[in-house]
């Protein structure tokens, strides 16, 4: 029995500790859709961190599927708490400063909207803004159903 232990015990940590790497730190995810393009494709591969993170504008990042969708989503972070928000042509502006977005694939073209995003929650795009179910049809999201940042795509 003894010898069982020293040489499975190994193999069971490191597995355990894969298994808690996964479900509180890093995790794999797969990207599924256009929403993203041209910044992420349909089918990319990304690594996701999930431990202790705060959403930052600017980031991409994976929610749960608690939203109207029911579905994951990966979007950008336009704005967080109490910034204000307005959408105005194809033209998208945040505390009254014109968002800089070079990671746009084509000229999208907005709804008027002007708001200041509610406490707790961020304002989410994709970056193919005319083919992207986002925050300008589903709301702000709240904090607690961001699983995490994308922190870069491996294929």
């Amino acid at each position: 029995m003894k010898k069982f232990v020293k040489n499975f015990l190994p193999y069971t940590l490191i597995a355990m500790a894969v298994l808690f790497i996964n479900l509180f730190i890093l995790r794999f995810s797969f990207v599924s859709g256009r929403s993203m393009e041209p910044t992420l494709h349909d089918g990319n591969c990304v690594l996701l961190w999930e431990l202790a993170y705060r959403p930052l504008a600017g980031d991409i990042v994976i929610t749960d599927s608690e939203n109207p969708i029911k579905s994951h989503l990966i979007k950008r972070i336009i704005a967080t708490a109490g910034q204000h928000v307005r959408l105005s042509g194809n033209q998208v502006y945040v505390d009254d400063i014109l968002l800089e977005e070079p990671y746009l694939g084509e000229i999208a073209v907005y709804e008027d909207m002007d708001f200041i995003v509610p406490d707790n929650t961020c304002f989410l795009m994709g970056d193919n803004r005319n083919h992207s179910r986002d925050s300008r049809e589903i709301g702000c999201l709240s904090y607690e159903h961001i699983l995490g940042k994308v922190l870069f795509r491996l294929f």
